[in-house]
């Protein structure tokens, strides 16, 4: 998957956002606030494919905590970009059920 090409980061008001302009022929502008975790995986993947692994072990490695709770709270993550538009080429297998918890091809994590 990877980010969409006509979102971008921004600086607005001391806060980190992506602005999505003119998306499906609409004209309008979308804007996803991003924490600092966040803007961190958006500055380290913009314009290269990646994976919730790839973007788990970025945080892991930069935050130093444990690889398996990075990568259910990037799933979390990925999931409210997909909702927001921002991903292309959006891994169908990750899903949230009703409990917040991530669905990864059936098996909750």
């Amino acid at each position: 998957m990877r980010f969409r090409q006509e979102c971008k980061l921004m600086k607005i008001a001391g806060e980190q956002v992506i602005i999505m302009k003119g998306v499906d022929s609409t004209d309008f502008v979308r804007v996803v606030m991003l924490n600092k975790s966040a803007a961190l995986l958006w500055e380290s993947l913009s314009g290269t494919d990646f994976t919730p692994e790839v973007c788990a072990e970025i945080l892991s490695l930069r935050y130093n905590i444990d690889f398996g709770r990075a990568l259910e709270d990037v799933k979390n993550w990925l999931l409210t970009l997909n909702g927001a538009n921002v991903i292309e080429a959006f891994n169908e297998g990750l899903e949230a059920n009703n409990e917040g918890k991530v669905v990864e091809n059936g098996i909750s994590r």
